[in-house]
């Protein structure tokens, strides 16, 4: 919904941060940086603490037979496994947030339909545990927390950095 300028004017309390509003280019003004400007590249191949690992829900385009469809989104359980923290940085809007590294690895479903960690050699978390000298699967997995990883800094599709770890 677009709301003309003298009726947002007229209705201010009934505006939502949902709602579009039109903003015309000579009414724009510049805007400093919320936050700071970090270096990730000074924590690559640093060496951190897991400080443990959760079960979290990720959006995925595959159906059930694992094949790609391109507009569709299915939450699906994956693990995700992160650090201690790495460093703090100061957020006008947050505060102070606590910077970790983290990777997150897909379950699997068994014959009944029961999501676990999967076993086979190649899972991604196989190589994980393995790279950990922890055993596979769930067994593996609850042995993580403070095992040493090495920071890997990873840079996404839309350019932006965030931190991993190697394995």
């Amino acid at each position: 919904m677009i709301i003309p300028k003298e009726e947002l004017e007229e209705n201010k309390e009934k505006v939502t941060e949902k709602e579009e509003v039109l903003v015309k280019p000579e009414d724009l003004i510049n805007v400093e940086s919320s936050g700071e400007t970090i270096d990730f590249e000074e924590y690559d191949k640093k060496k951190v603490k897991i400080k443990g690992y959760t079960t979290i829900m990720v959006n995925k385009p595959f159906n059930e037979k694992g094949e790609y469809v391109k507009d569709l989104k299915k939450l699906i359980p994956h693990i995700k496994i992160e650090t201690e923290e790495i460093f703090k940085i100061k957020s006008k809007e947050k505060g102070e947030i606590s910077i970790t590294a983290s990777e997150v690895f897909a379950l699997s479903k068994n014959k009944e339909g029961i999501w676990g960690v999967p076993l086979h050699p190649k899972a991604n978390i196989s190589k994980f545990l393995k790279d950990l000298k922890l055993p596979l699967g769930v067994e593996g997995l609850k042995q993580v927390e403070g095992k040493e990883v090495i920071v890997k800094v990873t840079e996404g599709k839309n350019g932006n950095k965030f931190l991993g770890f190697y394995y």
